[in-house]
């Protein structure tokens, strides 16, 4: 038995050229939506990393700076409780007032660097000492 090729008529190659270039034409649409997600994906990883940073700063600066003043606040307090003598409770006063001073300092910063992280996301935490 022979096998008769069917030979495509011109009608038919057509058709299937028109389908080849429109299926390269939805490859080229799939390939350019791919590419804006993938920017939009970038971007969205850049901003987590940066507002990881922000926060990492934020961590630092809490645990070091606002915590050290609370930490010498509370051992005065502590020292004023027991002081024996006036010129004691002055001079433990006198320190507290400057501590508390320094804390709300060094609150203000944090208040006023929140605010600027609202309004420039962008903006880094470098400035916070």
């Amino acid at each position: 038995m022979m096998t008769m090729t069917k030979r495509k008529n011109p009608i038919e190659k057509l058709e299937l050229h028109i389908t080849e270039i429109e299926l390269m034409d939805q490859v080229a649409e799939l390939t350019r939506k791919n590419q804006y997600l993938q920017k939009m994906v970038d971007a969205a990883h850049e901003e987590a990393q940066r507002n990881r940073k922000q926060l990492d700063a934020m961590r630092h600066y809490n645990s070091h700076l606002v915590r050290s003043i609370l930490s010498r606040i509370w051992g005065m307090a502590y020292v004023l409780k027991f002081s024996k003598t006036m010129e004691e409770v002055k001079d433990m006063s006198d320190i507290l007032i400057s501590e508390t001073q320094a804390l709300d300092e060094v609150v203000r910063k944090v208040n006023a660097k929140l605010i600027d992280i609202d309004n420039n996301p962008e903006q880094g935490t470098s400035n916070l000492n």
